[in-house]
């Protein structure tokens, strides 16, 4: 089982943010937390995400330090 997915919002195929609401239509995995790592920053796009159930929004680029924080915060037990 997974404790955490790290997600961009542009990918081939399926899009992060399609690929976020799949993950969250599914009832098991309604407390995985979901963290988006993407350039994108437009404040319509984070709300949507948020909706959808993702715990987190870092835009590229980005200190590792700060990956490193969102991470343990978020899979804090």
């Amino acid at each position: 089982d997974a404790a955490l997915v790290i997600c961009d919002i542009n990918m081939p195929g399926m899009d992060g943010m399609a690929l976020l609401e799949v993950i969250k239509k599914d009832a098991k995995n309604a407390s995985l937390p979901v963290l988006m790592l993407t350039t994108e920053g437009q404040p319509q796009l984070i709300e949507r995400a948020k909706k959808a159930g993702a715990k987190g929004w870092i835009v590229k680029p980005f200190k590792p330090d700060l990956l490193i924080a969102a991470v343990k915060k978020l899979t804090a037990a």
